[in-house]
């Protein structure tokens, strides 16, 4: 292989390497419409349920809810408390160093107290706590409500959870719409900035050969 070939080759796959660094496999089903069962008014899912496309209960149980009550999106939606305080849970691709932006619709089951449902987000070592307040509201007017939530990503894959804090039985926080967006943050991770490096080195070798008249 000439000189300028294999700058062309290192070149190539430098760019290639990065750009496939920066793609990520698409965050999945946030409003729990998919799913290998139909709920009709509401299921429960137990513990390691993962009929929900994507999502699995990674802890006590939740309502997989269908007609019952008033979806934020689509027709389905999840009540956090089922018979007892439950979290759903999905691991998605993620790129170390980049910033996400977790949005979400919170309600609460009326059926019953507390009146402020109260709901925690996790996201790697990273965590928030959230609460909608259902005084006025009904099943057919839930009153969703979109929060947000963000985390810079550790690691090449991340638990995103969603936990009931309180509620007896039946009466937890509800759950829908999750969208997830990621943005690069301002310093590249080390990997990236290598093969940016590599990039830029390659087409200055090209370059500085050319004028040299190196075949």
């Amino acid at each position: 292989m000439t000189t300028r070939s294999m700058a062309r080759l290192l070149t190539l796959v430098g760019a290639l390497s990065a750009c496939g660094l920066a793609q990520a496999a698409p965050f999945q089903n946030g409003s729990f419409e998919v799913a290998s069962l139909n709920p009709g008014t509401f299921t429960t899912l137990g513990l390691n349920n993962s009929q929900i496309t994507g999502w699995t209960v990674s802890g006590g149980n939740i309502d997989y809810i269908g007609t019952y009550w008033q979806a934020a999106n689509g027709s389905r939606s999840i009540d956090l408390a089922g018979n007892t305080l439950g979290t759903i849970s999905q691991t998605f691709d993620t790129n170390i160093g980049w910033v996400y932006t977790v949005d979400f619709a919170m309600a609460g089951n009326t059926d019953g107290g507390p009146t402020t449902k109260l709901l925690q987000v996790v996201a790697g070592d990273e965590q928030g706590q959230f609460s909608f307040n259902q005084s006025g509201r009904s099943r057919s007017n839930m009153g969703w409500l979109d929060y947000s939530f963000q985390f810079t990503a550790d690691t090449a894959q991340t638990i995103l959870s969603f936990s009931a804090l309180n509620g007896t039985c039946c009466y937890g926080a509800a759950l829908d719409n999750v969208r997830v967006t990621a943005e690069p943050s301002a310093v590249p991770e080390p990997a990236s900035a290598l093969l940016v490096g590599l990039s830029l080195a390659g087409l200055g070798w090209s370059r500085r050969n050319r004028r040299q008249g190196t075949p």
